[in-house]
């Protein structure tokens, strides 16, 4: 009799053990499968994924930056300016997206044409999928405009965009296409994301507004 009541109890306390670890996992929105991504084991945890390891796999595929709605709900409104160049909007998790404007001037008296100089303008509009300081991928996009200095009318120049990643994660690179190509401002939208070997993936559609008034700029994921 002992022996059956001394069972029963090994059993329920297994049970009970069996419950409370979900339980305690859930606790903290940056510990998953028992790993918690911080920014001193980052690395280590995206090389064990890389790695197969199951539980860092899992861990990144949790991470709030990989989730849509998350990233939706964060970044709606959300936008860069010439003045208001650099945005970093922090995850709940510590994973964070960056979001950021350069306006790289061009002055080149050799691009005058008879009796107007040429303003050039060139801008790099970047975002940025990065973790606990690490940047897993990044989607650029890079315009040039001109403008003569008597005139309100901008043309475009050049577009075109590029990606970069690391740690199992693939930069998507979707192109750039002319929306707006001269007039007050000149208009140009772009797709850009990632995918990893883990099995997530993302696409943005992001546009970007370049004026006479380069302070009128602007940069956005839709």
């Amino acid at each position: 009799m002992k022996r059956i009541i001394a069972l029963g109890l090994t059993v329920f306390m297994c049970m009970c053990l069996g419950l409370m670890v979900p339980a305690f996992a859930s606790e903290d929105t940056t510990t998953l499968n028992r790993i918690k991504i911080t920014e001193d084991n980052a690395m280590e945890v995206v090389e064990a994924a890389k790695e197969g390891d199951i539980e860092a796999i899992n861990a990144i595929n949790q991470l709030d930056i990989v989730n849509k709605e998350k990233v939706e709900k964060k970044l709606k409104g959300i936008k860069v300016s010439y003045e208001d160049n650099y945005k970093k909007i922090i995850f709940d998790d510590g994973s964070s997206i960056e979001i950021e404007l350069i306006n790289e001037e061009i002055s080149d008296n050799t691009n005058s044409i008879e009796r107007h100089d040429v303003q050039y303008h060139t801008i790099r509009n970047s975002y940025k999928w990065t973790l606990a300081g690490t940047l897993l991928a990044q989607y650029d996009m890079v315009i040039s405009y001109y403008y003569e200095d008597e005139s309100d009318t901008v043309l475009l120049k050049d577009h075109y965009d590029e990606g970069s990643s690391a740690l199992g994660f693939t930069a998507i690179v979707g192109g750039t296409t002319a929306i707006e190509d001269y007039g007050p401002r000149v208009k140009v939208r772009g797709k850009g994301g990632y995918t990893t070997i883990y099995g997530g993936s993302e696409t943005l559609t992001f546009d970007f507004y370049g004026y006479k008034d380069v302070t009128r700029n602007s940069f956005e994921p839709l």
